[in-house]
């Protein structure tokens, strides 16, 4: 079946339930970022393959909600489809929740429970009857079936504390809050607990599974092929295995009177039928909140991943500007850096490789197609968004590069981005801020020539974990964000957008630190050359130049020992004081 026979299909089964509206979410039964291909249900639905969006069907229409990252993909991979697109933050256009609230009062709502957290659910239950019902199983034929490989343990000298401290910790949260017990369904929050890792999701490596832990019990329901090459480990930590599937009905053994702490990734599924028997069920950030700050063993092992992403990156750089004009496209780009970081130890990519040339760049998620994608030429600019998964380290980092001339405007863009990276790499500030408050010294540069950028300037870095991690982020339009601290890893990606025309985006990780002033601030993390062909130095001021030569010094030293011929020649060029 097409899209619009997909849609239908869903309609009929709709009508045939009673519901008025059916949600297909981008998600999984754990609040996952980035979802196995079984659970992109969303995309099956719509053709729209971004790693955001939910579409909304009624029986009149479908419509397909988008943030700013998505507009332009979106737009072109629904065309056709008759799916109404709803591109939120823009002046006049609802939200999803909002939407729904006003929009859909006093009728039914239908989802998979599985796939949609229990707070949200909540809140539209204020306004419409929500209904636990798959209909996407049944209509998806081809389903692609739920992939389990085998967990392994992460050092403790990569992890910098046991697993067993871990959870002395997290019983006396338990204790401190008179509860039974403590549900981990964020598959980031049950591996960081564990000190495992795994293969079940594409480029985040983490194992499918949900964590109850009790004061005297451990309950972790896997598979048992995830399972089987740690159990001895997991032995020694006190751990019962139980089916992945279990999960459901064994937490029957809560009720009335009972107290669970939970995360906010408990889905509707297993929310509504504790909250049906009583059970109290109190939020807690303890995981999430624990995982941002960094243990020195985590800070040492990032620190070493990033010498070697930048050896990659920088033989990348060297190589990508020489083949403008040659025939390579896109595709082929991103999987020669691919292949260089798996050969040079990773043990995946950290998120699908984003390889934009010319106009593409301006799609800030842009995804080129395997085949056909954009040939890069000898002009303009080239943006890669790109990062790996090494021993107990996650990297991300985007270069934008010229391929050969540029234009003015191309010039005038790269240059405020670069000086906006660089003011934020180099801010200093008080503590108790957070991303909201710092957010202004990277948009400032921008903002005063009249420019702005719709996603957020930096997100949380997993330790060999998901490439996203909050609470931590910088986003002025994100209020009440986690405070910064020394040992929160946190990017720095200021960027430009211009449709039909050239996209722009520096991207440095940095690490939160306490500066001899007494103030916050950051240090680079990542170590590669900015290409100084995209910028103009008439444009920079003093401050600007200086902090350039200072981050050059730093790439060249960093990187020197490990290049060699044409690749130390490049690196020397390009760290050259401006």
């Amino acid at each position: 079946m097409n899209t619009v026979e997909t849609l239908r299909a869903l309609q009929a089964a709709m009508a045939a339930q009673g519901l008025d509206a059916y949600l297909v979410p981008t998600a999984d039964p754990h609040g996952s970022e980035y979802v196995s291909p079984h659970h992109k249900a969303r995309a099956f639905m719509t053709g729209f393959t971004g790693s955001a969006g939910n579409l909304l069907v009624t029986k009149q229409d479908a419509r397909l909600f988008v943030d700013s990252r998505y507009y332009l993909q979106a737009e072109q991979q629904i065309a056709g489809s008759g799916i109404l697109l709803m591109k939120e933050g823009l002046p006049g256009v609802p939200s999803l929740s909002q939407f729904i609230l006003e929009t859909l009062p006093g009728q039914t709502l239908g989802l998979d429970g599985r796939c949609v957290a229990l707070d949200q659910a909540k809140a539209w239950a204020k306004a419409v009857t929500v209904v636990d019902v798959d209909l996407i199983s049944p209509l998806w034929q081809d389903r692609p079936p739920l992939f389990t490989g085998e967990a392994f343990r992460l050092a403790d000298h990569l992890a910098g504390r046991t697993a067993q401290d871990k959870l002395r910790d997290l019983r006396s949260q338990l204790k401190a809050a008179g509860a039974k017990a403590m549900l981990l369904t964020d598959l980031m929050d049950c591996a960081w607990l564990l000190n495992i890792r795994g293969q079940d999701i594409p480029h985040t490596p983490v194992v499918r599974m949900f964590v109850l832990a009790e004061a005297e019990s451990l309950f972790l329901f896997m598979e048992d092929k995830a399972a089987a090459p740690i159990q001895a480990y997991l032995k020694e930590l006190g751990a019962e295995i139980r089916p992945y599937d279990a999960v459901y009905a064994f937490l029957s053994r809560y009720g009335a009177g009972d107290t669970l702490l939970v995360t906010p990734s408990l889905s509707f599924a297993l929310g509504q039928p504790l909250l049906e028997r009583g059970v109290q069920l109190t939020e807690s950030a303890w995981s999430a909140r624990s995982r941002n700050f960094k243990t020195p063993g985590e800070l040492k092992a990032i620190r070493e991943a990033h010498i070697k992403d930048g050896v990659v990156m920088t033989r990348f750089l060297r190589w990508v500007k020489e083949q403008g004009g040659t025939g390579l496209d896109e595709a082929g780009a991103a999987a020669r850096l691919d292949q260089m970081r798996l050969e040079a130890g990773c043990s995946d990519i950290s998120f699908t490789t984003i390889s934009a040339y010319g106009p593409n760049a301006a799609l800030p998620h842009y995804s080129a197609p395997a085949q056909g994608s954009a040939k890069l030429e000898k002009k303009g600019l080239y943006l890669v968004d790109s990062g790996g998964q090494w021993p107990g380290a996650t990297t991300d980092i985007t270069r934008t590069v010229a391929m050969g001339p540029l234009t003015r405007a191309e010039k005038a863009h790269c240059t405020l981005v670069v000086r906006a990276m660089l003011a934020l790499m180099d801010a200093a500030f008080p503590r108790g801020m957070d991303g909201s408050h710092v957010d202004v010294f990277a948009r400032r540069p921008l903002w005063a020539a009249g420019l702005n950028y719709g996603h957020g300037t930096g997100h949380g870095v997993g330790a060999m974990l998901s490439v996203h991690e909050g609470p931590a982020r910088i986003n002025y339009g994100q209020q009440n964000t986690l405070p910064f601290q020394p040992g929160i890893v946190i990017s720095d990606e200021p960027g430009l957008y211009f449709e039909g025309e050239h996209g722009v985006r520096m991207e440095n990780l940095v690490e939160c630190v306490e500066l001899p002033t007494g103030m916050l601030g950051f240090v680079p993390l990542t170590m590669a050359p900015i290409d100084r062909d995209v910028l103009d130095p008439a444009l920079m001021e003093p401050i600007d130049i200086r902090r350039l030569d200072a981050y050059h010094a730093l790439v060249y030293d960093a990187l020197s020992p490990y290049l060699h011929g044409e690749d130390l020649d490049y690196l020397e060029n390009a760290t050259q004081a401006l």
